[in-house]
């Protein structure tokens, strides 16, 4: 049961981070959307993209999507 919890936790975190690098992509961040994307292999671009998108939450109204990542 609480590794069911897990995968959907964690499915959820991946969901986020996915909606993120295409906000990036969306609002004209190119590179900083590359650098998610890319650096999802070495694990630096979900850490990447979770700051980056606290920094523009308000910016691009994605606050409560933020505080659910």
């Amino acid at each position: 049961m609480l590794q069911l919890l897990f995968g959907l936790a964690g499915l959820a975190a991946f969901v986020c981070f996915i909606i993120v690098t295409v906000k990036m992509f969306q609002n004209g961040k190119t590179g900083p959307g590359l650098v998610s994307a890319l650096g999802v292999f070495c694990l630096i671009g979900p850490l990447f993209a979770f700051v980056y998108g606290w920094i523009k939450a308000k910016d691009w109204r994605m606050t409560n999507l933020m505080i659910v990542w």
